[in-house]
């Protein structure tokens, strides 16, 4: 809101300002007020689109998430080629049990 030079010169004193100025003041305040609560009004329902926007966003990432998990290429492999991956992963644990490397000291310690 712009406001006169001489309204921003009078809110600094006491002055009384002249009559035009009181009525031309009354009416810009008015405005102000009106312009003011659309402006709220705007912002509340710009706040609730919003919320709807992230919801569904929130909706649509699961959605995909879902999906991708669907269409992952592992979900070809058989379950025995998965098995056997699984088993020559898990192998090389073994050498703990043969071997005088403890778990503990494959650990930096802090």
């Amino acid at each position: 809101m712009n406001l006169p030079e001489q309204t921003i010169s009078l809110s600094a004193c006491n002055d009384i300002p002249p009559e035009q100025e009181i009525l031309s003041l009354q009416q810009q305040r008015q405005e102000g007020h009106a312009r003011l609560f659309r402006l709220l009004e705007l912002m509340r329902l710009t706040g609730r689109a919003l919320d709807k926007m992230r919801e569904e966003e929130s909706e649509l990432g699961e959605g995909i998430r879902r999906m991708n998990r669907v269409l992952s290429p592992i979900r070809k492999l058989p379950a025995d080629v998965i098995g056997e991956i699984f088993t020559a992963y898990m192998e090389p644990l073994d050498i703990f049990a043969t071997s005088t490397v403890s778990e503990d000291s494959l650990h930096p310690r802090s």
